[in-house]
């Protein structure tokens, strides 16, 4: 049964969005890594939407951003004030014919937003939601994330690079080390690391950092770019044996692996 609607651009964007037909009560935003793309980091996840009951209600975006030539803070910056229209003013980005079927008025309210990101998109996450907080946006108290092969430790980036770009990006590797600023904060021990997680044990020491805590956090056995350790109070990892840094958060159902979109349901379902 088809749920949901067929993918809208948002304008002036390459993020894309699909409508629950249903009046939806939360809202899953998927951020993608580093060389990532809104769609096709996830794969066949957009594929997977109207094959499930339990996403009937739930409005999806892909998120796309300069995961290459921007710093992460300034993508941070970007993503707070993207999830803060989304969830403060739903109807800010909807024209056109979309407006009348899918309306999202100013009434409207998601009880409960997730947000499903992908290595440097960990980054990119918690450092908007740390902006958030200190910026004081009530809706944080919605917000619930979902981390596949998070980067918050820092990345060989080596092979990130390697790994997350293909084709002619792979001849311009090394060159990209010096001129991608993200590349730097992708360093275990940068700045930008230190910062997050300075902040984080601060806001958890004084009891009001439940918002970065993630409540699922999936690790991939061959991941060789991201530095495995816990963060903060998450939840304990979970191993998925098999899979690399890139295909962990990629669901391929005629191969059998579904694990995505299974930890989607499960969090959804808590």
């Amino acid at each position: 049964m088809q749920h949901h609607s067929f993918p809208f651009t948002i304008e002036n964007t390459k993020s894309v969005v699909n409508w629950a037909f249903e009046k939806p009560n939360v809202l899953i935003v998927f951020v993608h890594g580093f060389g990532g793309s809104a769609v096709k980091t996830w794969n066949e996840f957009p594929g997977t939407l109207n094959q499930h009951l339990e996403f009937r209600k739930c409005d999806f975006v892909f998120w796309e951003y300069d995961s290459l030539f921007a710093q992460a803070n300034a993508s941070a910056g970007l993503f707070m004030q993207f999830l803060d229209k989304m969830i403060e003013h739903p109807d800010w980005y909807q024209d056109g014919g979309d407006r009348v079927t899918f309306s999202r008025t100013t009434n409207f309210r998601y009880d409960r937003v997730i947000v499903v990101a992908h290595s440097l998109g960990s980054i990119v996450v918690r450092r908007a939601l740390l902006n958030a907080y200190f910026t004081g946006k009530t809706w944080l108290e919605r917000v619930e994330t979902i981390l596949f092969a998070p980067a918050h430790h820092g990345a060989l980036v080596a092979n990130l690079i390697l790994e997350s770009l293909t084709g002619n990006f792979r001849f311009a590797s090394v060159a990209a080390r010096f001129v991608s600023p993200v590349i730097d904060d992708l360093k275990p021990g940068s700045q930008v690391l230190i910062d997050i997680e300075n902040e984080t044990a601060s806001l958890l020491e004084a009891g009001q950092g439940n918002f970065t805590i993630s409540k699922c956090v999936i690790w991939a056995q061959k991941d060789r770019v991201v530095l495995m350790r816990r963060f903060g109070q998450d939840a304990i990892a979970e191993v998925v044996p098999g899979h690399s840094h890139t295909s962990v958060c990629k669901p391929k159902l005629l191969a059998g692996y579904t694990r995505p979109v299974e930890v989607l349901i499960r969090v959804l379902n808590s």
